[in-house]
């Protein structure tokens, strides 16, 4: 395929939606996190795709606990490899600290994301990583993959900061230096390169590049 004819078109995320808020109370108490730091990942628990980063995390929890003794790890998602994680966090002493949320409902996925100080994802095969720009919609300071689509995503680090996700070291540094100084969330303006107003400009362009003349079009929202 000529290198003319392609078009990317990245995904988009409501950010009229995703937006920095204040935790819910009765999400702090759903899970137990009343005085907690909270590190977060949010993605599918399958056993097929081990590719997300969960292993990682979890096997730095036992450090992680030790620099900052009220962390708790909130796991968003749900899967048949669930088991098998739960396992491995009672074996690494770290079980309590260790918080499964199942699947959720839609409607409450950003204040899920808001009960967080920051979001991490070390994943070695995602395609390109939406729930990241979520993230950092809601003003998260967010931790992805160099090796994968994350990249794209993270707009080569101007979104968050990226590491080797077979680096312990490096993913260890990385977390605690988005936990160690938290600061007020906002949101970091480069998002906008995925808001629906930046898509609805790649559109538009990429028609008026096929069809010779300016086009408009209108999304819905």
């Amino acid at each position: 395929m000529p290198l003319e004819r392609l078009f990317v078109l990245p995904n988009c995320v409501d950010l009229q939606r995703f937006l920095p808020l204040t935790r819910e109370p009765n999400l702090i108490a759903r899970y137990g996190l009343q005085g907690s730091t909270v590190l977060l990942t949010v993605g599918r628990l399958a056993s097929a795709e081990r590719y997300k980063g969960f292993d990682q995390v979890i096997e730095l929890m036992p450090r992680l606990v030790e620099r900052f003794p009220s962390l708790k790890y909130l796991v968003v998602g749900g899967g048949d490899d669930r088991g098998r994680l739960e396992k491995k966090a009672k074996e690494l002493g770290v079980s309590g600290n260790v918080v499964f949320a199942g699947q959720i409902p839609e409607a409450e996925k950003v204040a899920h994301y808001n009960l967080a100080d920051a979001f991490v994802m070390p994943s070695t095969g995602e395609g390109f990583g939406i729930v990241l720009i979520e993230a950092a919609a809601c003003g998260l300071p967010v931790i992805g993959s160099r090796a994968d689509g994350s990249r794209e995503a993270l707009l080569d680090g101007r979104l968050g900061r990226l590491v080797d996700p077979k680096s312990p070291s490096e993913l260890y540094a990385a977390i605690v230096d988005a936990l160690q100084s938290p600061g007020e969330r906002r949101r970091i303006d480069d998002v906008e390169t995925f808001g629906s107003a930046r898509f609805q400009e790649r559109v538009e362009g990429w028609l008026t590049q096929l069809i010779g003349s300016p086009v408009t079009t209108q999304l819905s929202s």
